[in-house]
């Protein structure tokens, strides 16, 4: 007598573009983890354009993934559509969505739909998705953020769970908004430990420089809160005490205004020849393997990608005191945490490029990933908050399980 296969649980996703990016990454990580013949998985993209100087993760994205990326079709339209939802928005306070992605909700039922990140509007999952379960994923500090959306507070009693990628910014998101305490949980982003080792062994996609001086390394898009130009004046100050090395930073170059406003303060502190914007990179890993140290000086992270990344290539951190980084790094041992001006990024870095640390940090900065067996999707689908509370592994905790 056969028995019949478990019906599949039907899992919807749901952002807004899908851009190489921390929280973009460990969505492709985790879906590469789940189990195609378990799992049902729509992933629902409302409004991804062509923008210059970014990269697309969808064809990263496992195949068995339902994609439903709703302007792909509308090429120059899509950016009049843009600007015409914008000032819809600004007139009526309310974020409007594309048809398509409506019409496509009206008749799907998801064991799970989860709103993927904080910077865009939770509307389209609370109104239209219908669901057993519906969670938003926060992927920064609420409580820091410049770029929480509205409609994450609007229409938070629509949803069942916030899902917080570290405890310090799940805390300090309920101590400020009190009304998430009982629906609030970790999971922390996954990373894919060996694909990042093996393609830190291909070829490199830029060259390096072979003469000797240090090399610091930071993995960020070009935006306000990842501070960009706290890194010039840091690196002008060490320099004018004649210490010389080198900062190569890879990510996406969009922001126009911000960019060139870093460029001329690069040029302004004299260091074209060692400050250097690469732009996005298909594979960073084999340059953030080379380096002496990963930079993460970022004004609020609430669990950075490219910390776990570098820890698993066995690199040393430095990184601003951050939620995630205070999770992450065990100060003086696999990396160092600093304060968030320049003076004192600077302090940190002249005190790891000039006291001997590096190599002893490196070989401390790696850990094995700990296998779970807990699939914590699989918990929360099943309301085991216990079970999903946490999940650790040696890679993502600074002391591990």
């Amino acid at each position: 007598m056969s028995t019949a296969a478990p019906k599949k649980k039907r899992v919807l996703f749901i952002i807004n573009q899908f851009f190489r990016g921390g929280a973009e990454t460990a969505l492709v990580n985790l879906l590469r983890t789940m189990d195609s013949a378990r799992f049902d998985v729509d992933l629902l993209i409302f409004d991804m354009i062509d923008l210059p100087g970014s990269l697309s993760l969808i064809p990263e994205i496992p195949d068995w993934v339902h994609v439903i990326n709703v302007a792909e079709n509308e090429k120059k339209t899509a950016f009049v559509k843009k600007a015409v939802f914008k000032l819809e928005r600004k007139l009526t306070g309310t974020q409007p969505f594309r048809r398509g992605a409506i019409r496509y909700l009206q008749n799907q039922y998801y064991d799970a739909a989860i709103s993927y990140g904080e910077w865009f509007s939770s509307a389209l999952c609370a109104r239209y998705a219908a669901a057993r379960r519906k969670y938003v994923w926060i992927h920064a500090d609420m409580d820091k953020a410049a770029f929480l959306h509205p409609d994450i507070l609007r229409f938070e009693a629509q949803f069942d769970g916030f899902l917080f990628a570290s405890r310090h910014s799940m805390e300090g998101a309920v101590k400020k908004y009190p009304q998430l305490a009982s629906r609030s949980a970790v999971l922390p982003n996954r990373v894919d430990s060996e694909k990042i080792i093996a393609m830190s062994e291909e070829a490199l996609p830029i060259s390096l420089p072979e003469d000797g001086l240090p090399l610091l390394v930071t993995v960020a898009n070009v935006r306000e809160e990842k501070n960009h130009l706290r890194q010039v004046a840091a690196m002008q100050r060490l320099f004018s005490e004649g210490l010389r090395f080198r900062w190569v930073n890879i990510g996406s170059l969009a922001n126009a205004p911000l960019v060139e406003k870093l460029r001329l303060a690069v040029r302004d502190a004299g260091l074209e020849d060692y400050f250097t914007l690469t732009g996005p990179l298909d594979n960073p890993y084999g340059v953030m393997r080379r380096a002496d140290a990963v930079c993460v000086l970022s004004d609020h992270e609430s669990w950075s990608m490219v910390i776990t990344e570098a820890k698993a290539l066995g690199v040393p951190v430095i990184a601003t005191r951050t939620s995630g980084a205070l999770e992450q790094i065990e100060d003086g041992k696999n990396g160092v945490l600093c304060g968030f001006s320049d003076e004192e990024i600077a302090e940190s870095l002249r005190a790891f490029l000039t006291g001997g640390a590096a190599e002893t940090m490196r070989r401390d900065a790696k850990r094995p990933a700990a296998e779970t067996s807990r699939d914590t999707l699989e918990a929360l689908l099943e309301n085991d908050t216990k079970k999903a509370l946490y999940v650790f592994d040696d890679i993502n905790y600074a002391s591990g399980a």
